[in-house]
């Protein structure tokens, strides 16, 4: 690990020359430092690729004695950024699940003697009572909390352990607090704030969501069969490109009658391969294959700066996740091609698939109870036992996946080649409403997506609004406004 010259803890300049190689920061970026070193709080929101990470990676080198805990969803993220850092003889370290016993018991050891600058973990390290008791007993100057709409139930990736982060707040002091997002309606900002548990007069510093070199268009097709046929024709035109598919079904019934076109691409999906999956994602992103073919679980943290084309092969699920995943065409600030494919049929899947994302408390403790009663049949059959002793036989509908996820994300069950063990007996389960509203929630998000495909009007001033900012001339490059 770099030695900080003392000299340097006052000067953000030249730790940001000293540790990462630039030598002026964006304005914005300035501001937030400024202002997070001032000790105030605040939201973020900024798309990925504008150095969000840099807002509080330097405040917190800065502060000598003390510790930055970034909060993170996903331990493939938290690896991507604690690997680069170190790289960078930055004093990080990360906490998750994928570590060994042992290399946890270090890692708590060197938090114990001020090791660290920043520690990366996700939310539901917090419930670790080792971990609570190391982290109380530190100066925690600043939390920075990514992907942060995941604390709110307006949010399109809504986490339950995100939305006890005040109260974990509250318990370590109320340290400065960073929450940091690509995109948030004004409901999810006000309740990012809110569980937070920080002012509502928190200063938002916000980038618009205008992006004047991305072309939005969306074409109403009836049938794979047509969509498969239009997708070709963009596909040969606009490279490289991303195609996003609900569902893995329908991205491998695709996959099938593409072979022929002469146009290489790569797949990624949950149903592939780990090791698989980041070699087809590492392919993509050195441009060693033109397209992937990828439902929503790629893309986070992902930056690709020279993607031409975004294709949505069905409805989206809200108008968040669809400009979030929009917004990784163009960054190198080149024109690129944002294409929605809607057919009417896309609805009853979006529907369905909002059912199978939430399945009941009930359907959830049925799940836990069968891998813990029968676990060498579950080990044996897989996940089409569950399926068949809960007498539902819709292969489609991915409610015990949900279920076992959740469960492992409750630290309740973990998962290795040996099959599913069962960690701790609950002692109390989450409340059933909060699965009611995210449901509800989510229903009104499609509602909102749906307004967006069916409107006659500029679609980057239909996102605009929706985003809650000022009304602007027209874009004068979408579908729409291409037709008047």
């Amino acid at each position: 690990m770099k030695n900080i010259p003392p000299s340097y803890c006052v000067d953000p300049e030249s730790l940001l020359q000293h540790f990462f190689g630039f030598k002026k920061f964006k304005s914005v970026q300035k501001d937030i430092i400024s202002w997070t070193l001032s000790t105030q709080s605040s939201l973020v929101i900024m798309p990925t690729g504008w150095g969000k990470s840099l807002c509080y990676q330097i405040p917190a080198l800065m502060k000598e004695g003390s510790l930055t805990l970034v909060v993170s969803p996903l331990i493939a993220l938290m690896k991507d950024q604690v690997d680069s850092l170190t790289k960078k003889q930055v004093p990080v370290a990360a906490l998750h699940s994928a570590l060994s016993k042992k290399e946890k018991e270090t890692v708590l050891k060197n938090i114990s003697k001020n090791k660290y600058r920043l520690l990366y973990i996700t939310p539901e390290r917090f419930q670790k009572e080792s971990f609570m008791n190391c982290i109380k007993q530190q100066n925690i100057f600043l939390m920075a909390v990514d992907e942060a709409h995941c604390i709110s139930q307006w949010g399109h990736d809504f986490r339950p352990d995100y939305s006890r982060l005040g109260e974990i707040r509250k318990q370590i002091g109320n340290p400065v607090t960073m929450a940091l997002t690509a995109t948030a309606s004004l409901n999810t900002q006000k309740d990012i704030l809110k569980h937070l548990h920080l002012s509502s007069e928190t200063k938002v510093f916000k980038k618009s969501v205008h992006r004047p070199n991305l072309c939005f268009s969306v074409q109403h097709i009836v049938g794979i069969e047509n969509k498969i046929s239009v997708l070709k024709k963009l596909v040969k035109k606009h490279q490289p490109a991303i195609v996003y598919f609900s569902l893995i079904q329908t991205l491998e019934k695709t996959v099938e009658q593409i072979h022929n076109w002469n146009i290489p691409f790569v797949k990624y999906h949950s149903q592939i391969p780990a090791k698989l999956r980041h070699q087809n994602q590492s392919a993509f992103l050195k441009g060693e294959v033109p397209i992937i073919m990828a439902t929503p679980a790629f893309g986070l943290g992902i930056d690709k700066k020279d993607i031409r084309l975004i294709v949505h092969f069905e409805i989206p699920s809200s108008l968040e996740s669809y400009y979030q995943e929009a917004g990784r065409a163009g960054r190198d600030d080149e024109t690129s091609v944002c294409h929605l494919f809607y057919d009417e049929d896309d609805l009853t899947i979006g529907m369905d698939f909002i059912k199978w994302s939430n399945p009941s408390l009930s359907f959830i403790k049925q799940v836990f109870w069968i891998i813990q009663q029968e676990p060498e049949a579950v080990q044996n059959l897989g996940v089409d036992y569950i399926r068949e002793k809960l007498n539902f036989y819709n292969r489609r509908d991915f409610r015990v996946e949900t279920a076992i996820n959740l469960l492992k994300r409750w630290n309740y069950l973990s998962e290795s080649q040996e099959g599913f063990q069962v960690l701790e007996e609950p002692e109390s389960w989450p409340d059933p409403q909060i699965f009611e509203k995210k449901e509800k929630h989510q229903l009104i998000h499609l509602q909102k997506m749906l307004e967006y495909v069916k409107s006659a009007e500029c679609r980057m001033k239909v996102i605009g609004r929706y985003f809650g900012e000022p009304e602007t001339a027209s874009c004068g490059i979408c579908d729409n406004c291409d037709v008047h």
